[in-house]
């Protein structure tokens, strides 16, 4: 069967976080739906990494024009290749990819009539999960903290300034309030300045038994990075550097790093990430898969990938929407057990919208116009994207929706 329909769907969910350069109080989602003339569905989920919904919604109407007509395994090789060659001239930031690919998926499944889990080769049900902690007031701190060790969360991610003072006192009072037996990270987000200046924070925070660092500077800092090596005990994972597959060799090459971050939006469809992972592990470089702060049908996506690709349970830092900021739009989010985050044996219950939460956070079709015409300075791209949005598909009306995800 062919793909005879595609639209996108944007929509924002609150969410206050904050890291050293910057803050938010909400998360930008899209939503991409396949259809053919029977009416079977796909639904898939991206986000876009840094401000990259504009370049998205531009990507929506190529990648559209190439799939319409196409059958499954066609149009995954196709968007794919698309892809790639995005990647020859750009860095990782792929999200939309990513939705189209996970809603081919999701179609595939319905086509066959049989379970989404059905498209992958799982070897895991369940993963440890990692909290993270934002750079927010005390109080706001201090209260997510307790609640992942209520969660029985045993793994824990903490956003530091790069401000000696202020990331040992923040550190003194998590280890506090947790027992001795959870572990550590810390993320700087590239907030140091300084070779010295990392290795006198890092040093003090290996004294509350912080066991990894993640991009301790800013991108395009590898000697730095490189020497911090040399001075630490903790580990080092690097997140923003790593913006094409190239890169990959040469932080390899230069030894910079123990290990890369992966967040699931910014790589793609689900064959190049695994692709990308590939590459990383025949480096002999450590992965993690980061969070995009996904509702939950984007966090079973990568649920499932993790379940296929990785021969053990590794720590997932992708909890969810729900448990990182207390909504969905689904009415059966992921949620933390014993520390765990598991694939529920429902997988149905994933795709069943929740109309007064679509309809609370959609934005309206006129919003994402003058997103879309905001795009840029340059003159061309203001004459382009008025032709685009005539042309691009977007639904906003959630009542379409709900029928199509239960």
């Amino acid at each position: 069967m062919t793909i005879d329909e595609m639209s996108i769907y944007v929509f924002d969910l609150p969410g206050n976080g904050a890291i050293s350069k910057s803050k938010w109080t909400c998360t930008s989602h899209y939503l991409i739906r396949i259809r053919n003339k029977h009416g079977i569905t796909g639904i898939g989920e991206g986000t876009p990494y840094q401000g990259g919904l504009c370049e998205n919604l531009v990507l929506f109407k190529k990648i559209r024009n190439h799939l319409i007509g196409r059958n499954f395994d066609d149009a995954r090789r196709i968007l794919t290749s698309i892809q790639i060659q995005h990647e020859n001239s750009a860095g990782f930031d792929y999200g939309i990819f990513l939705a189209i690919d996970s809603a081919l998926l999701h179609f595939a499944s319905n086509i066959s009539e049989g379970s989404l889990i059905d498209c992958f080769d799982v070897r895991h049900h369940s993963f440890p999960a990692i909290g993270t902690i934002f750079l927010l007031s005390d109080y706001e701190r201090l209260k997510k903290t307790k609640y992942w060790i209520r969660k029985g969360v045993m793994h824990l991610k903490v956003k530091i300034s790069g401000s000696y003072e202020r990331d040992i006192g923040l550190l003194e009072s998590i280890s506090d309030a947790i027992p001795r037996s959870v572990d550590i990270r810390v993320d700087a987000n590239g907030a140091f300045r300084s070779l010295n200046e990392a290795i006198n924070t890092l040093k003090e925070l290996e004294n509350y038994g912080v066991v990894e660092v993640e991009q301790p500077f800013p991108k395009g800092n590898l000697t730095s990075t490189r020497k911090l090596c040399d001075k630490i005990d903790m580990k080092i994972f690097l997140d923003e550097e790593v913006d094409t597959p190239s890169m990959i060799a040469r932080i390899h090459d230069m030894g910079a790093c123990h290990g890369i971050h992966i967040h699931p939006s910014r790589y793609g469809t689900l064959v190049r990430t695994k692709q990308i992972i590939n590459i990383i592990q025949n480096y002999g470089l450590e992965w993690s898969l980061g969070s995009n702060g996904f509702t939950a049908l984007g966090t079973l996506i990568h649920l499932l990938l993790l379940s296929e690709i990785d021969d053990r349970a590794s720590l997932v830092e992708e909890v969810g929407h729900f448990e990182q900021f207390g909504c969905d739009i689904v009415n059966n989010p992921f949620e933390i057990r014993n520390g765990l985050i598991e694939i529920p044996k429902n997988l149905g219950g994933c795709y069943t919208v929740n109309k007064e939460q679509i309809d609370r956070y959609a934005k309206p079709i006129w919003e994402t116009k003058r997103i879309l015409l905001s795009f840029g300075k340059c003159p061309l791209k203001r004459i382009i994207s008025p032709i685009l949005m005539k042309r691009m598909t977007f639904s906003h009306r959630p009542a379409l929706w709900k029928k199509s995800m239960t």
